[in-house]
This record gives C-alpha cells, structure tokens and sequence, in this order.
C-alpha cells in the first residue's frame, strides 16, 4: 500500500475557498504561536514557535533539501499575501536540525518525524499574533480516543492536495486510538512515537499542512500534542486518519536544541 506524506509543493489557486479541508478560516491572533516555513518566499510547510529562537515542524518538510538558503519563517500574519502587513515578520533560518533517528522516501515515514528550526534573531513575542506555543509535557498519557482536538495551517484546499490558499485555517477532529489507526494504514505505530486523529468527517490536514500543530483538550488543558507527519491523498475522505509525530515523547529533543 502506498502512503504520501503531506509535502509536496503546492500551487496557489484562488477560485478555492478552503484550506485545510472543510475548515474555518482562523481569526486575527488565533493559534499565534503557527508559523509559514517558506523557500524563496514560498509556503511549503508549516511549524510551531517554542520560543523565540525556535521553530518545531517535521523532519520530512525537508526531504531532499536541509539547506538554509533561501528559508525563512512567517509569523503573525493570517493571510500569506499580506507582506507588507503590520502583523507579518520574516525571519530567515540559521540552523535545520533534523532527528538522527529519522529515515524516509518520498512515499513512507518511518518515525521520527521531527525537526528544529534555529532563527537567525529573536521572534517578536510581545506582539498578540505572535507567540510561543504550549506543548504536551514529557511523560503525559496519550490523549484518550474522542478527544476534541485542532488542527491549523495554509495547506491544500482542495482532496487532490494540488492547490495551497493563502489563509491560516482551522479544522475540528477527533483521536482516534492508534491501533485503529493502525489498521487503517496496514502498518504498527509506535504508541509512544505517532499519535492519531481525523477521518470520522471531511475535515482533515492535506499537503502543506505538514509540520504544523496538532492541538488537543483533555484534562482540562489544551496543548499542541502533534506534529502533522502523513495521511493519504485524496484528502478528507472519511475513515481515513492524520498521523502526527508526539510532541511528548520527543520535549527532550527539542529542549537540546531550544533557546
């Protein structure tokens, strides 16, 4: 069976209206700490803020090209074709820092589906549209199927993953358990490593949502717990989930490199 991840590159078409299928286009300031990781002043995936020197998203945004050149980080500004916004700061990138452990092709992720960004100056994290994000603590219990959970980014607007939008947008979905998950991708996840969630409607992450935040609620707290890693194209199909890296399983990781 065959699996894409969601990274390919993605061409802007106006005649649609959605991003991430079937969602809501964000308001001003919502999920502030949900970054653009642009090439050459392209959208490609997205990332999270941890602080002000660092940028969380997925290993696999990079697949073929770890470079610098040419990479910068969006942040604080909705709508993508605002660049002369109030709210909208570029930072170019310093540093790709890709897990050791992490292995892939074009079609299969295997795990370890993370990286870090080092900014080459400080985010401006006073601002109300930027900010850092709340990330699942190490150790913390997956979060138990049904849980009610987001997931933002500029990905696809349309099932064929073809045509990126302009606009932060946000989906609802639930958990789902990963040995369901499982079994709808015929492959093990590592309960540790993958978390899953999505497929019980049309909405869902596509391509160019990768690397950008999972958040979930439970135990009273909402927290980013996922990072976008892979689903299957055609996008939104019912029955058919978003795999995300575990944030909590990987906060050592991240601290090694933060600051």
């Amino acid at each position: 069976m065959k699996f894409l991840v969601l990274f390919a590159c993605l061409s802007v078409a106006n005649a649609y209206d959605r991003l991430i299928i079937d969602g809501v286009e964000a308001s001003t300031g919502q999920h502030p700490d949900l970054v653009s990781l642009q090439r050459n002043g392209n959208h490609f995936c997205g990332g999270t803020l941890y602080d002000k020197r660092t940028v969380v998203t997925a290993a696999h945004c990079f697949y073929g090209n770890s470079g610098t050149f040419g990479l910068a980080v969006v942040a604080g500004e909705n709508d993508l074709t605002l660049s002369n916004s109030a709210n909208r700061r570029s930072y170019r990138v310093s540093r790709v820092i890709i897990h050791p452990d992490y292995r892939s092709s074009y079609h299969y992720v295997q795990g370890d589906d993370i990286a870090i960004l080092k900014l080459s100056s400080d985010a401006d994290l006073g601002t109300a549209t930027i900010k850092a994000g709340d990330f699942e603590d190490a150790g913390v219990d997956i979060p138990p199927a049904g849980s009610s959970c987001k997931v933002a980014g500029w990905g696809a607007i349309d099932p064929s993953g073809r045509y990126a939008h302009t606009r932060k947008m946000i989906g609802g979905v639930s958990s789902i358990t990963n040995n369901d998950c499982a079994r709808v991708f015929n492959r093990v996840l590592g309960n540790t490593k993958q978390v899953c969630a999505g497929g019980g409607t049309t909405t869902n992450a596509c391509r160019g949502d990768s690397g950008g935040p999972l958040y979930c609620t439970y135990n009273g707290k909402t927290r980013q717990v996922g990072i976008v890693s892979y689903g299957r194209v055609p996008c939104g199909q019912v029955g058919i989930p978003t795999v995300y890296t575990r944030v909590a399983t990987y906060r050592r990781f991240i601290d090694q490199y933060s600051g």
